[in-house]
């Protein structure tokens, strides 16, 4: 098929590169470098490997941008990681449409942070969803999905490196479907959910939470993610690595208690719940700039009444 492919990062990466050796890419559409501060120049250089018409565009509005798209008489427009909401113009330059590929199983965890929310919310499974592109953010109807179940422990980075490695063959086959003449299945709205952008704000530990809740949020937060994080005096401290405890510790929420476990331990939740067991920090990051450090160098001997809020 004739492919247009719009994309960023690693995440365009991971269907570019198939998309290149399987199918003819007339076109790829990128963002700038460093586009919201994130590196993104894995696809540029594909394309520009591949010697392949490259296209910088911020939001896919350019003038004239659409127009040169669609007399290339593209098949269908691919579309992975654009970081925009694309134009309804731009949905139309190919014969066939648009398709995207989403890091959920829609129609839950539309948006963005999809691994993020998933992990944070505690759920064992996530997948992968290949759907027509509409106006409206990931409500096109589905193509293909393949799901992908979570370990207990496992973390943020994990998972987005086992769900990346889906990515190009979950694309190709939803790909056979459309040339097979599938219009997918409409999605229930009903049934729906959307996640926002995680910014740091949205990463501070809520002492009042339950064990399971915080370990779930670090591990949600793991690097390169923004790592969840908690007051230290007048410090931000990034905490980067949690465990449950063995002994079930009694405290007030953020009370650093004592090192435990091969790390420090921290009171949490509400006084007396289930699940109010604390929490064993094991590895810390002191501000921006700071290393990434064992929770037990970074507090020292625990004497006296010491809070992270």
């Amino acid at each position: 098929m004739k492919i247009i492919f719009a994309g960023f990062g690693d995440l365009g990466a991971a269907v570019l590169e198939p998309l290149l050796k399987v199918h003819e890419v007339l076109a790829v559409l990128t963002h700038p470098d460093r586009f919201t501060g994130l590196e993104g120049q894995v696809v540029r250089y594909l394309a520009l490997h591949a010697h392949v018409p490259l296209f910088l565009s911020a939001a896919g509005r350019d003038p004239g941008l659409t127009a040169q798209l669609r007399d290339l008489g593209a098949d269908v427009l691919v579309s992975t990681n654009w970081r925009t909401r694309m134009p309804p113009d731009l949905l139309e330059v190919a014969r066939l449409g648009a398709v995207n590929v989403h890091d959920s199983l829609l129609p839950t965890y539309a948006g963005f942070g999809s691994v993020n929310w998933v992990i944070r919310d505690g759920l064992d499974h996530i997948g992968l969803t290949v759907h027509y592109m509409t106006e409206e953010l990931d409500t096109g109807p589905i193509i293909l999905q393949t799901r992908l179940e979570i370990g207990a422990d496992e973390d943020a980075t994990s998972v987005t490196q086992r769900l990346t490695a889906r990515y190009g063959d979950s694309l190709l086959s939803a790909l056979e479907e459309v040339a097979a003449g599938s219009t997918g299945r409409a999605q229930d709205p009903a049934k729906g959910s959307f996640g926002h952008r995680i910014t740091i704000e949205d990463t501070r530990i809520d002492w009042g939470l339950s064990t399971r809740q915080i370990l779930d949020l670090v591990r949600a937060q793991s690097t390169p993610f923004v790592n969840a994080w908690a007051m230290d005096g007048s410090e931000r401290l990034f905490i980067t690595r949690a465990i449950a405890p063995g002994r079930a510790a009694r405290g007030t929420p953020g009370r650093v208690m004592a090192r435990a476990d091969g790390g420090v331990l921290v009171a949490c939740g509400p006084p007396g719940g289930p699940d109010s067991r604390g929490v064993i920090v094991t590895r810390v990051r002191a501000g921006d700039a700071g290393d990434e450090v064992d929770a037990v160098a970074h507090f020292g001997p625990v004497r006296g009444a010491r809070y992270l809020t």
